[in-house]
């Protein structure tokens, strides 16, 4: 069934459960339907802190009241590629979205603008709680992989540590037999090192064993053959 008259129409929109305001082409607040004088009252506290305006004050006044910029709100309004506009209102700690279009008359010349909106507030709390957790565990994860790269580290240094213990026990056993006493400290030391799992001093253990077994060497090149 077609709706003809105004009044069928205005009807229709009073009692639409959705918020909607109409600003005349002078972006002058002209109606507001029942549904969003309800929801401005449940944030009137807000609006009288920021706007110092009580729900009541604001039909008949511009909606520049309500904004940091006019000049550029009015240039989008007045685009008609720009329309229709959404837009987020943020105020204290409330959110508003809102979807701004024009209204033509039959000669296509602009009427007036309507506009529908919605209180977000509380989808924006949950969204940014949950952009926070995410951020927690993605913390969380790149502390786990920091956590498990030490480990894995941890594990070559105790595999290191185990190989410097057998290669040490060997050279020692090895210069034991040939009575070499600096080269089987030397190599006693790094044994004791790579047991206790301590490769801090190992540089500086290898070339003192080192030097000791060069020695040893040109010592043994220095005795004759036997005939």
């Amino acid at each position: 069934m077609l709706i003809k008259s105004r009044i069928d129409l205005h009807s229709c929109v009073e009692n639409l459960q959705a918020n909607v305001f109409v600003a005349d082409k002078d972006f002058n607040l002209v109606y507001m339907n029942a549904y969003a004088r309800k929801t401005l009252k449940t944030i009137e506290p807000t609006i009288q802190k920021v706007f110092r305006l009580n729900v009541d004050d604001i039909m008949g006044g511009s909606i520049h009241r309500f904004h940091r910029d006019p000049k550029k709100v009015e240039a989008i309004l007045r685009n008609p590629a720009a329309l229709p506009h959404e837009a987020d209102f943020e105020f204290g700690d409330v959110v508003l979205r809102t979807v701004i279009n024009a209204v033509w008359d039959e000669t296509g010349q602009l009427e007036a603008y309507v506009v529908n909106w919605e209180d977000i507030t509380e989808s924006k709390k949950l969204e940014s709680a949950l952009s926070d957790k995410l951020r927690e565990l993605n913390n969380a994860n790149q502390e786990l992989l920091k956590r498990n790269w030490q480990i894995e580290q941890d594990e070559a240094d105790l595999k290191d540590a185990h190989e410097v213990e057998e290669r040490a026990h060997a050279i020692k056993g090895a210069s034991a037999n040939i009575c070499a006493g600096p080269v089987r400290e030397a190599a006693l030391q790094l044994e004791r090192a790579g047991r206790n799992k301590d490769l801090s001093q190992t540089p500086q253990l290898y070339k003192v064993f080192k030097k000791e077994f060069q020695r040893l060497l040109e010592y043994l090149k220095s005795l004759p053959l036997p005939s």
